[in-house]
């Protein structure tokens, strides 16, 4: 995957990770992540941002450690393509 242990030195941040994963998945795969991830944003809103981390880091194996349900959010905006300003 892409969020793996050296994704930020890498890809620089969990964006630059996943502007990498868009230009090699395909729309689908996008699409599907990108729901996933608002799905889970969803799932966790105001809950410890530890266990965010504890569920990312052991059930998706997913080295990336967001503080909040919002950051969630923007990678899904970033797989979409959706500008940020």
């Amino acid at each position: 995957g892409y969020l793996h242990e050296d994704a930020i030195a890498e890809y620089g941040s969990a964006a630059g990770a996943a502007r990498a994963y868009v230009a090699d998945a395909t729309e689908e795969d996008r699409r599907r992540v990108a729901v996933a991830l608002e799905t889970l944003a969803g799932a966790v809103h105001g809950r410890p941002p530890a266990a965010l981390q504890r569920f990312l880091n052991r059930q998706v194996r997913c080295a990336w450690a967001p503080v909040d349900a919002g950051e969630l959010r923007v990678l899904a905006d970033t797989i979409r393509g959706v500008p940020r300003t």
